[in-house]
């Protein structure tokens, strides 16, 4: 699922080459989010 999220949407923040931010975890980035949701595709 991670490999969907980081590689294919990119819809999870990175730290260097990490995707788990030291006590918060799975970090989503929310901008990217809102312009996946926003933009009309057909």
């Amino acid at each position: 699922m991670i490999s969907l999220w980081g590689g294919g949407f990119r819809i999870l923040k990175t730290r260097k080459n990490s995707y788990y931010f030291k006590g918060f975890g799975l970090v989503p980035d929310w901008g990217k989010i809102t312009t996946i949701l926003q933009t009309e595709y057909w």
